[in-house]
């Protein structure tokens, strides 16, 4: 049997909700819940991305300080 086909029949064994089937899936849930891994994997970019944005905001003022932007005043 040809890989192509063997890995064709796999994928459509595989069950749909399954995590191996969604693994790769960026987009909103089918039926709406979340697999345990999906909600983490969400809650460390939400988190992470607000640690980025407070280390932005910390250099942005710093470098207006510096330079004697409206921050210093």
């Amino acid at each position: 049997m040809p890989v192509g086909k063997l890995e064709a029949e796999s994928a459509a064994a595989a069950a749909p909700g399954s995590l191996k089937a969604r693994a790769f899936s960026l987009g909103s849930p089918s039926g709406g819940v979340l697999t345990p891994a999906e909600e983490w994997s969400r809650r460390v970019r939400r988190i992470g991305g607000l640690i980025q944005v407070a280390f932005a905001a910390l250099w942005l003022v710093r470098g207006s300080v510096v330079i004697g932007g409206g921050v210093s005043a």
